[in-house]
């Protein structure tokens, strides 16, 4: 007997053998259309109504999801490869690191088919983790390899598809060059990953360090003490631990120097620049002292203290900013707001005759109430043991040694007095009130108008000449007029130590009888008293 298929034989009468017609229905047949024909016909139709399969396995790239690490690549030397010598990286070239006991990668979500084929781990290119399909109960952890989700695909239309979640977690490996992939034996792999796992978990740290003046520049002086201006340099010596373990930090700026209050702008240097040769040998764990750094005295707009720091930078990220040093770097470059400069203490709204220059320091000799006359104060000269100091744009009572601890080096005011004083001079004509502003504390202020309140006839209660804003205004007539003993001149709140802002009145006198129309104002600053800030305005 001859075979005959599908297409040889036609699909017969419909009217005596089946319910008497073909139609109606999805594919257009008659008596004579061939089995197979319309077999093939139905089968489109039906394709029409099954959803689609899921994307098939893996439908994207492998990636490691665990990586860390600042910048980095790879040490010189022999890094363990247990890649099996297929290892794409080279000393110095930027690597994928991980630190943790193994690597996870990425997950490839709702792929398929979920219910047929092998999944496979493979590391260093053997099978590390495996799962055959079956459609039910796949999910879970098979050494590092993950299954999840698995479930009719779509959900909305159960029966016909099967999908899977695979990702990587924490699969195990050795330290140094390691690789990995994924394989749906139903499908295809996944692209393969080389990454380095590192054993060095430790942020850089210094040691050794030092300071010291490389060069000394122009300096400005301030109460006879030199502060950086122009040029200064100093030279930094440091040790640097952790600088690599497999890997180190690949960026251009692994030191960074800097100090605190702004005395310096950040300056970096690269590997370079402190003397260390790259690509850097594995596993440098131990100090390694770097050649010694030149940093400028480059702070911009500052009048101010402040110490060197330091920023180290490894492949885990950085160190805290710490001190280098105790030493303490004087700099006086620009302007700084809000700081006391001796020879510019702001003068604000009280007129422009016959001038509206700021105040200066003057010379006066020791005491609460000095008798004599002003001489020109001389930032550069040393102070004598009665006199406050202005450093770093602070006022205070000072009994530091700047010939030690500190650069550029000053003079000894160690031996100085328990009491200290300073005083501004400014011109200025029509001035009958004006107002202190200071922030601080001190122990004592006075005011003076020289030809008027050093005048007996008008002020015979003024020691030497001085009003008292420790004391109230007595409410008429001049400071220490005949039965004003106080000779106070607050005209509202009196001043007792503290900051604020404090009103002076002259009484019934004015600056225009003054000495060329000059207002002098003292301070007296106890041990540990200190002024941050000081105008005089209207």
């Amino acid at each position: 007997m001859s075979s005959v298929d599908g297409f040889g034989i036609v699909l017969g009468d419909v009217t005596t053998k089946g319910d008497g017609s073909w139609s109606p229905g999805a594919v257009a047949l008659t008596n004579d259309v061939k089995v197979s024909d319309a077999v093939d016909q139905l089968n489109e139709v039906l394709a029409k109504l099954v959803p689609s399969a899921p994307p098939s396995f893996p439908n994207g790239s492998l990636s490691v999801v665990n990586a860390t690490g600042n910048t980095p690549v790879l040490a010189s030397g022999a890094v363990p490869d247990n890649s099996t010598g297929t290892s794409p990286f080279t000393a110095g070239n930027a690597v994928t690191r991980i630190t943790a006991t193994g690597v996870s990668g990425n997950t490839f979500s709702n792929v398929g088919p979920g219910d047929q084929g092998t999944l496979q781990l493979l590391v260093n290119g053997a099978v590390a983790g495996s799962k055959a399909l079956t459609g039910t109960g796949d999910n879970g952890s098979y050494n590092g390899l993950v299954i999840s989700g698995q479930a009719d695909y779509p959900v909305s239309t159960p029966g016909f598809w099967k999908s899977i979640n695979v990702s990587t977690a924490l699969a195990t490996v050795s330290q140094g060059i390691n690789r990995f992939r994924l394989n749906h034996t139903s499908t295809s792999a996944t692209n393969e990953v080389y990454f380095v796992k590192d054993n060095m978990t430790a942020v850089p740290a210094f040691s050794a360090s030092s300071v010291a003046q490389n060069a000394l520049g122009t300096v400005g002086y301030s109460s006879g003490v030199p502060h950086y201006t122009s040029g200064g340099s100093l030279t930094v010596g440091l040790s640097f631990a952790n600088l690599s373990g497999e890997t180190y930090y690949g960026g251009n700026d692994p030191v960074v120097i800097s100090a605190t209050n702004g005395i310096i702008a950040a300056q970096t240097f690269t590997y370079a620049n402190v003397g260390i040769a790259t690509p850097i040998p594995r596993q440098t764990t131990a100090p390694v002292a770097l050649t010694p750094l030149a940093v400028s005295v480059n702070g911009s707009n500052v009048f101010a203290v402040g110490n060197i720091q330091a920023v180290l930078k490894n492949v885990n990220g950085s160190s805290a900013a710490a001190n280098v040093s105790a030493l303490n770097i004087l700099a006086m470059i620009g302007t700084q707001s809000g700081k006391v400069y001796e020879m510019n203490v702001p003068v604000s709204n009280l007129g422009s005759l016959p001038n509206n220059n700021n105040a200066i320091r003057v010379n006066l000799p020791s005491g609460d109430t000095p008798a004599g006359a002003t001489s020109a104060f001389v930032s550069s000269d040393a102070l004598a043991l009665y006199e406050a100091a202005v450093v770093a744009g602070v006022l205070k009572n000072d009994t530091t040694n700047y010939s030690v601890n500190y650069l550029p080096a000053g003079p000894d005011y160690s031996g100085k007095s328990t009491s200290q004083y300073v005083t501004f001079a400014f011109q200025r004509s029509a001035v009958s009130q004006f107002s202190i502003v200071v922030t601080g504390s001190y122990a004592g202020c006075w005011v003076k108008l020289p030809g008027v309140s050093d005048d007996a006839g008008v002020s015979p209660n003024a020691t030497n000449g001085w009003w008292n804003m420790y004391q109230p205004y007595s409410g008429a007539g001049v400071p220490g007029r005949a039965g004003d003993p106080n000779a106070g001149a607050a005209a509202l709140a009196v001043m007792a130590g503290a900051g604020g802002s404090y009103k002076v009145t002259f009484g019934t006198q004015s600056s225009t009888n003054s000495t060329n129309n000059v207002i002098l104002v003292r301070f007296r600053l106890n041990a540990s008293q200190s002024i941050t800030a000081l105008s005089f305005s209207n």
